[in-house]
């Protein structure tokens, strides 16, 4: 995705195809990303030591941006801790103009407006 000369948003199809918009809804959603354990870590070495059958490691959620990384769009941390999100006003406007964000890449549960991501769409985020 680019910018034209101008207010104009230029997406990049499948095919050589492009649409050139003023909006753009970002819809991509969240991906799980698992944190690196290195082999000697100290606490693995720990749970090795134990009777631990199972090891439990939790994801941080991320917001695929990539696409409107060209733009300048960025990810930044979620309230929770748990990940990185896309910021948006009470609109979806996010921080580059013309490009709006809507559903769980704006919070693990849409937070913002509703609890879950069909609930966002059909309010129109």
């Amino acid at each position: 995705m680019t910018r034209t000369d101008g207010d104009r948003l230029r997406v990049e199809l499948l095919g050589g195809h492009a649409i050139v918009a003023r909006r753009v809804l970002a819809a991509t959603g969240l991906v799980d990303r698992l944190p690196d354990i290195e082999a000697d870590d100290p606490v693995l070495d720990r749970l090795r030591a134990s009777d631990a059958d199972a090891v439990v490691v939790g994801p941080r959620f991320q917001a695929q941006v990539e696409p409107f990384e060209p733009l300048g769009l960025r990810p930044v941390a979620h309230s929770s801790g748990l990940g990185d999100v896309v910021a948006t006003d009470e609109t979806g406007q996010t921080a580059v103009a013309g490009l709006y964000a809507a559903g769980n890449m704006t919070g693990p549960r849409a937070s913002r407006c509703c609890k879950r991501p069909p609930t966002a769409a059909a309010s129109g985020r």
